[in-house]
């Protein structure tokens, strides 16, 4: 009786577990489409036009990628069978697809260029704009500045990333569809083979890609520290003032820390996913090579024409191709979309205005500034500015003439 109230109840806590896990990887889930669905509607706000020209001329390289596979296959059959009747116009269907993939190849280059530039000033605007309409007490909290430099990365990079990776896995699922077809008439299981193993591998990179953004998201008050480093270091309004007080080595010291972390943390992440890439890329090497092996066995045994050959040895490696290129997509968009959350977080934040122009303040009236009997030096040399004396007086104008180091900008 004692052992099975112990088994009844270890079975209600995991079916509870299991419950809180399902539900747990639903809410993500949810979350993460609902960003995705965001980022679509923003970008083709942006420029619907340009989008819908991407998509079209990826749509007509896709059809000209499957057509040139299947004419090649037709000629092979035709001089193998010495069928020339027709061969002349199968050649110059040949030419035209080829002259098409060229010019749309060469289009698409300029969509997306002008595609990514419009993201980019698209987005910068909307952050520009929400950073005008943020309180001004904002600006006082570091976690503020952590989280507008983590959108201001995201910029239109990732929604660009996002869109394009879009409308590749839409027509690679096509062609993809189109060459399994292929592989399905010919043998059901090698379609299983090299589709099995990117599946798991997209599983495990998934998993890969959350552990970067974990890492970016950590590390951004650092990020900001380095850039504030190098900013103090080679900005001409800042420079003189660090090496003045002496300060040049400690914040150089600093920068080096920073970045040398995030290299080292870089290196380790990447180092990961090339191997995990290395591994399966090796096991679906060995797949390709023994169905193409067998293929070559059914064509000498006369079971296959040549020209069946080279299109079921085609739609192998395309085949293989296709679904590791999708599977990659599939972790492009999940990857930029973790990193465009913080993106989507920022611009949709509720923040009330300030009305600076409504605030009154209290004015301020200098009639005169005067020195007297000053003087400057930088640590290693004589005065800059020796007992200098002048009254610098409301509604006049002044203009203050030397050469290089001279201590205009001082007195300025």
């Amino acid at each position: 009786m004692f052992s099975l109230s112990v088994i009844f109840f270890s079975f209600h806590h995991c079916i509870i577990k299991l419950d809180n896990l399902i539900f747990s990887r639903t809410e993500v889930m949810i979350i993460f489409f609902t960003n995705l669905l965001k980022i679509i509607r923003y970008s083709l706000i942006s420029d619907c036009i340009t989008f819908l020209k991407l998509f079209l001329a990826t749509l007509i390289l896709s059809i000209a990628s499957i057509t040139t596979v299947l004419v090649s296959s037709i000629m092979l059959n035709m001089i193998q069978e010495q069928d020339f009747k027709d061969i002349y116009l199968v050649l110059v269907g040949y030419l035209v697809i080829s002259v098409i993939t060229e010019i749309f190849s060469n289009r698409l280059n300029i969509f997306n260029l002008k595609y990514k530039e419009e993201l980019d000033f698209f987005f910068s605007v909307l952050l520009l704009e929400k950073s005008n309409k943020t309180q001004l007490k904002k600006f006082e909290n570091p976690s503020y500045y952590n989280a507008m430099q983590r959108a201001e990365i995201a910029g239109g990079q990732f929604p660009f990333q996002i869109m394009t990776s879009l409308i590749q896995l839409f027509f690679n699922f096509l062609l993809f569809v189109s060459y399994s077809s292929i592989l399905l008439n010919w043998n059901q299981v090698s379609l299983v083979l090299i589709v099995g193993c990117p599946i798991i591998f997209w599983k495990i990179v998934n998993k890969h890609s959350d552990n970067e953004y974990t890492v970016a998201f950590e590390r951004t008050n650092n990020v900001r520290k380095s850039w504030y480093y190098a900013h103090l270091l080679n900005k001409i309004e800042n420079v003189k003032e660090t090496r003045i007080w002496g300060l040049e080595k400690i914040f150089l010291k600093e920068f080096k820390y920073f970045r040398k972390k995030f290299m080292d943390e870089n290196y380790s992440l990447n180092k990961r996913k090339y191997d995990i890439q290395l591994f399966f890329q090796i096991i679906l090497t060995i797949i390709s090579f023994l169905l193409i092996g067998y293929v070559i066995y059914n064509s000498l045994q006369g079971k296959i024409l040549v020209g069946d050959l080279m299109l079921i040895i085609t739609s192998i490696a395309n085949t293989k191709s296709l679904t590791r290129e999708i599977m990659q997509y599939l972790t492009t968009i999940h990857q930029n979309t973790l990193f465009s959350k913080d993106l989507i977080v920022f611009i949709e934040s509720d923040e009330n205005h300030d009305h600076v122009r409504d605030i009154k303040m209290e004015e301020i009236k200098i009639r005169k500034i005067s020195f007297k009997d000053v003087s400057f030096s930088y640590i290693d040399g004589e005065n800059v500015i020796d007992n200098f004396n002048f009254d610098f007086c409301e509604n006049t104008n002044y203009l203050i003439v030397g050469k290089n180091g001279s201590g205009k900008s001082k007195i300025s």
